[in-house]
């Protein structure tokens, strides 16, 4: 993977979030693959503070699996921004911004 420009403008990003449902998502590297030990987060800033959901990253993917419980826990929390954070070695970009869509 090609090194990180870590001032580049993040991506915008939108999330769904389901009140009593799963929340299953996926991201491809899109020209080559992830470094071993890359991690991938997606971070959401609620009222009370900020919420981390780690995805489990390979070379090929990064996963994101939540049952509907950690979803309705965060979507109580009323979350309003989620940001991607790649990270690799000392290296964190925030890859993409925006906001989250509650539903139910």
């Amino acid at each position: 993977m090609a090194d990180l420009d870590l001032t580049a403008a993040p991506l915008s990003l939108a999330v769904s979030l389901t009140k009593g449902s799963d929340f299953a998502r996926v991201i491809e590297p899109l020209d080559s693959t992830f470094p071993v030990g890359a991690e991938l987060h997606l971070i959401f800033t609620t009222s009370t503070g900020v919420v981390d959901w780690p995805a489990t990253v390979t070379t090929t993917e990064a996963r994101w699996d939540k049952d509907r419980v950690e979803v309705d826990a965060l979507h109580a929390m009323g979350p309003e921004e989620a940001r991607l954070v790649y990270k690799a070695g000392d290296s964190d970009l925030v890859w993409a911004i925006g906001p989250v869509i509650l539903y139910g």
